[in-house]
């Protein structure tokens, strides 16, 4: 990945871009961000992570935890039917949901 900065955000879209054109899927994706970085650019993650294509993003935590709770979904970021189409879960029954966030402390050990 070339990213010749030191900007925290501007690897991160990088990153981000990368995965988008070079990897296959939209089931999940994995933020890694040390609890610091996370508040002093939270409004910045938040749109990013909101433009990510994926149908689960875990910050700090692995995605697949997102199928233990009925109440977020499990499936493929809408329109992209490189990992499959549709969803399970959403027991609280939100209108057209895109994607399950799930964010914790970068040191939490679940």
């Amino acid at each position: 990945l070339d990213c010749p900065t030191d900007d925290p955000m501007e690897f991160l879209r990088s990153a981000v871009n990368f995965t988008e054109e070079n990897l296959y899927g939209s089931l999940t994706a994995t933020i890694l961000i040390d609890d610091k970085t996370m508040k002093n650019y939270s409004d910045e993650l938040d749109r990013l992570i909101v433009q990510m294509k994926h149908g689960i993003v875990g910050v700090n935590i692995y995605p697949l935890y997102a199928i233990t709770y009925a109440q977020l979904i499990w499936g493929a970021f809408p329109g992209k039917t490189d990992s499959g189409s549709g969803f399970i879960g959403n027991s609280f029954l939100y209108k057209d949901p895109q994607k399950a966030v799930l964010r914790v402390p970068f040191n939490w050990l679940g």
